[in-house]
């Protein structure tokens, strides 16, 4: 058990590195199990510009159950770097005494930092309380600019552009008791990943595909809090991943003959690895139609061998790709849908389900825009009967989206 809670009679259920007691089967935010990691392996090459990695996680003990397309909850931490970086630039040892949340739990500064907060986030209530107590009147002048209403858009992205340690840092004539400051930030939210794995392959292993966020923000390197907690932090072999399997309802169709088209690029094929695992081990008679892309062939072809192999199985019918930057014109999934337009209409008049996993901002947008051209084009539908089509399409469940 990692020394982060106080030493009290309140029991608190932080941080411990064992596996969950063998009795409590339903895991969950508050009450994780301790995963294993088995295997890391990026999946483009170090000098590639994109850093994507396949874990396998050992399950073994949990008596979890899950099925293609569920989603895994990782607890992260955060990096005991930013960590100690921040707990200096507040003039603190990080072994001050809190109580974190509503739970009361008591803790040393130090751990709920690292195991509690977000800090990556500024919330609105720590610059009301710094403006109130700034000494330094150029600081305090720089902050109140943002307090004008005329200025809230400027609020907004400064909370979202500044993380916790760039505030301390830039309005460092402020302090604040630890358990005052603590009480002001966000909670640590668990990340939510698509499992890239079928039980049937192996029950007591999970399989992760993630795409490792690191970037610049003020000066300073940051990573992502989760893919860099499981790509940096994460030591094999013992229990040190906490997780949780959340339902979904992203799920295959319950007759194995029916046909799938499956729209993941990049990290969105995680659960369509799932998907085709159980189609083969399950000896599924329904055709396969997998569009995939990415920005370069030669770097970021997730999973090659695998859906390849697929491919001359003939367990994949089609395998389509789009890799956007390897041609002077952009090239998307999204278009590769329209040059086989009338043979995806074909599909789906025969009844195929269609799913879409990946960036909802753009991505999916574009693929559903795609889906209502077609059958305005090739179902000869109006717009609103296209519309009703669709939405007909997502009632009956043909239609699943799992997007973020």
């Amino acid at each position: 058990m990692t020394e982060c809670v106080l030493n009290t009679s309140r029991r608190a259920h932080v941080v411990q590195r064992t596996q969950a007691t063998s009795y409590m089967k339903t895991y969950s935010p508050t009450h994780p199990f301790w995963a294993t990691m088995t295997k890391k392996q990026r999946l483009n090459p170090s000098a590639g510009e994109k850093e994507t990695v396949h874990f396998e996680l050992d399950m073994s003990g949990s008596d979890l159950n899950y099925e293609a397309g569920d989603i895994l909850g990782v607890i992260p931490s955060n990096d005991p770097k930013e960590v100690n970086d921040l707990i200096q630039a507040l003039r603190l040892t990080g072994s001050e005494p809190i109580l974190w949340g509503k739970e009361q739990e008591p803790m040393t500064l130090r751990c709920a930092f690292e195991h509690r907060c977000c800090l990556r986030f500024v919330p609105h209530s720590i610059l009301v309380k710094l403006l109130e107590r700034l000494g330094n009147a150029s600081e305090k002048k720089s902050l109140k600019i943002l307090f004008d209403p005329a200025c809230s858009e400027s609020l907004k992205n400064f909370q979202n552009n500044h993380s916790m340690f760039d505030v301390a840092e830039k309005f460092s004539s402020a302090s604040f008791e630890p358990q005052e400051y603590v009480d002001c930030l966000k909670r640590l939210t668990p990340r939510l990943y698509s499992i890239a794995s079928s039980p049937r392959n192996n029950a007591n292993q999970i399989d992760l595909v993630v795409s490792i966020v690191r970037y610049h923000l003020n000066e300073r390197m940051y990573g992502g809090v989760a893919s860099t907690f499981l790509a940096d932090r994460v030591p094999f072999n013992i229990p040190a991943v906490p997780v949780f399997i959340a339902k979904s309802s992203f799920r295959l169709p319950e007759n194995t003959d029916t046909d799938v088209i499956m729209v993941g690029p990049g990290a969105g094929l995680a659960p369509f690895r799932g998907f085709l695992q159980e189609r083969d081990l399950s000896h599924s008679k329904g055709r396969n139609w997998l569009f995939f892309g990415d920005q370069h062939r030669a770097s970021d072809f997730l999973y090659e061998n695998e859906l390849n192999a697929y491919l001359e199985k003939g367990l994949l019918t089609r395998l389509d790709l789009a890799f956007s930057r390897d041609q002077v014109y952009k090239i998307y999934v999204q278009h590769k849908m329209k040059e086989n337009a009338q043979e995806l209409w074909n599909w789906i008049q025969n009844d195929a389900h269609f799913y879409v996993c990946g960036d909802a901002s753009r991505m999916a947008k574009d693929v559903e825009e795609t889906l209502l051209e077609m059958f305005k084009k090739q179902g000869h539908m109006s717009e609103d009967a296209a519309a009703a089509y669709l939405k007909d399409m997502r009632t009956s469940k043909r239609y699943q989206k799992d997007v973020y």
